[in-house]
């Protein structure tokens, strides 16, 4: 039997440790009060209440009271000095067993206590992890856990309120919408209204509450999320969710299509946020083991796609769209009507779209007269109407190398026309593009043509296996004729294997030949050869690596200079 002035030690202790436990709390910043039922109630928007029966719950779940949340902590340690004689009394009558179980409210994992607050305290205060208890289960709109803050009850809070003005969760009852930080909710309740003025202005009546959720949920949400899982975003991003990211990619996009007048596709959205948010730091024995790759691995040769364009559009590459959309950039000079054309050429394969960028630099940009650009704008859209493609123009002054390549990422290709294509080269800016271009580049001369005949050079390097993946989609969703022209390894053997196997996977005969001499010459004689209308490569050149970009730009050259075929460089 305990005594009724041992019980009251007990009580000096708990309430002393209540005390430590406020400063310890202050100083962290994290608060230790119980949490009250009617307020959370309120908050998430009871829908219901069952009896729960009666069962030992783990004491760690019960977070908050119904009426005394004021008077114990957290963790229930009694706070009030007034309470002394009643969490005495009701002490000592426990050690004699004649206490009933506790009552208490259940929402999702989360206890509250209705009746038996102190019968709690005490119970902790003895290291006891469960206790009887007689529950109700209130149902509510969003659920709840028991190691939810203040913070986490707000952005809870915004759910319920949600999915009671949307009704989602009755619509689409799989619908998963978590965010993790408060006022996301707005921004999602301002997407359900922007896709609705967009059905309305498309299909000319009124859409209803309830077809604009499940229509923005079926049609803009899902789409965006599939994108999200499909490059596993979230594994670097602990904490976040597919809302949260659903949230930022669709103002990314929104922005930047303000921004352009291009309405740029979920992927190019997200790949293009992604690279302006900080990566988390791997652990450190992911780096290590990073580096010990780098530094001692061999490079064994692979099949699969290497570079990051590659990766990012093998979705596309199965859906039987590769470039869905090239960026044209357009000069004030107006020497750029083959690239326009090409662009639109190649669109057609497709069923693409053709993003000009219109670029002034300098005095030129100065010197545009107002006639003269609108003639620009209304020429391109006159030539996109009349190949039934469809194009979209932007305008932007600056430097011509440095606005393409900020653009670059949110296109497919780069078709860059034969006056830019001289100028690279006789300005040396060439090794520039091919380093800043995350992009593969078309590089097209004096005239364009219609792709028939590709000719594919292969060297093993990682920027030529992404020119071999490209080049066979041409082979399998175009039906063009493919010619491989293979390079040679250091040990005189050929990568004539290598592109035997990729065919023979993707069930392709494709005629091959080994290149002799100097790669530009061999390229040359063999486009000419096999008059070819499209030469596909990866850069730099096997020859040309060891020298850095400006040795490639320099070998490259040689080859434009020489080769009056467009050529698509994956760099």
């Amino acid at each position: 039997m305990i005594r009724f002035d041992q019980a009251i030690d007990d009580f000096q202790r708990a309430r002393a440790q209540a005390s430590l436990q406020k400063i310890g709390a202050r100083l962290r910043g994290q608060p230790i009060d119980l949490l009250s039922f009617d307020d959370v109630a309120e908050r998430l928007q009871v829908t219901g209440k069952a009896a729960g029966g009666q069962r030992p719950i783990p004491l760690t779940s019960i977070v908050g009271s119904v009426g005394r949340y004021n008077d114990f902590t957290r963790t229930f340690l009694p706070r009030l000095k007034s309470d002394a004689q009643r969490w005495a009394s009701v002490k000592v009558a426990g050690a004699a067993g004649i206490l009933p179980p506790i009552a208490v409210y259940q929402i999702g994992d989360a206890y509250f206590v209705l009746d038996g607050n102190h019968r709690v305290s005490i119970a902790r205060q003895q290291g006891v992890t469960h206790i009887d208890a007689v529950i109700t289960v209130v149902r509510t709109r969003v659920p709840m856990a028991p190691d939810d803050d203040p913070d986490t009850l707000i952005v809870k809070t915004e759910h319920a309120r949600f999915l009671a003005d949307t009704r989602l969760d009755a619509a689409r009852p799989e619908a998963d919408v978590r965010v993790s930080a408060a006022g996301q909710y707005a921004h999602l309740e301002n997407l359900i209204e922007v896709h609705r003025y967009f059905l309305e202005e498309r299909e000319e009546r009124a859409v209803g509450d309830r077809e604009a959720v499940t229509r923005w949920y079926d049609e803009a949400y899902l789409p965006v999320v599939e994108v999200i899982r499909e490059q596993g975003i979230l594994r670097y991003f602990p904490g976040r969710t597919e809302a949260d990211f659903y949230v930022w990619i669709a103002t990314h996009q929104a922005q930047l299509r303000n921004e352009l007048g291009w309405q740029v596709a979920p992927e190019v959205a997200a790949a293009n946020l992604m690279q302006t948010m900080p990566a988390p730091r791997k652990p450190w024995r992911q780096r290590m083991a990073a580096w010990l790759r780098n530094r001692f691995g061999k490079n064994q040769p692979s099949m699969a796609p290497q570079g990051s364009w590659a990766r990012e559009r093998v979705a596309g590459r199965y859906s039987g769209q590769l470039f869905a959309d090239l960026l044209a950039p357009i000069q004030a000079s107006g020497e750029h009507r083959e690239a326009l054309a090409q662009a639109v050429r190649l669109a057609q394969c497709e069923s693409s779209r053709v993003f000009g960028l219109y670029v002034a630099e300098g005095e030129a940009a100065e010197g545009i007269a107002a006639p003269q650009l609108e003639a620009e704008v209304a020429a391109f859209y006159d030539y996109c109407r009349a190949a039934g493609v469809e194009g979209h123009l932007t305008q932007e002054e600056g430097p011509w190398l440095k606005t393409v390549c900020r653009r670059a990422p949110l296109a497919d290709l780069v078709v860059v026309g034969a006056a830019a294509r001289l100028a690279l080269v006789k300005n040396g800016a060439l090794a520039a593009l091919l380093q800043e271009s995350p992009r593969p580049l078309l590089l097209v001369p004096g005239t364009h043509r219609p792709i028939r005949r590709v000719l594919l050079f292969y060297d093993g390097s990682a920027q030529a296996r992404e020119a071999l993946f490209a080049a066979t989609y041409m082979a399998e969703q175009w039906g063009v004729e493919l010619v491989a022209l293979t390079g040679e390894t250091s040990d005189g053997q050929t990568h004539r294997r290598d592109v035997q196997a990729y065919m023979e996977l993707h069930e392709l005969e494709v005629p091959m030949e080994t290149a002799e001499g100097e790669w530009q010459q061999a390229v040359t004689l063999a486009a000419e050869r096999h008059q070819s209308d499209l030469v596909v490569m990866g850069c730099p050149p096997h020859g040309a690596r060891a020298g850095g970009r400006a040795a490639e730009a320099a070998a490259l050259a040689v080859l434009l200079r020489a080769c009056d075929r467009p050529l698509l460089v994956c760099t």
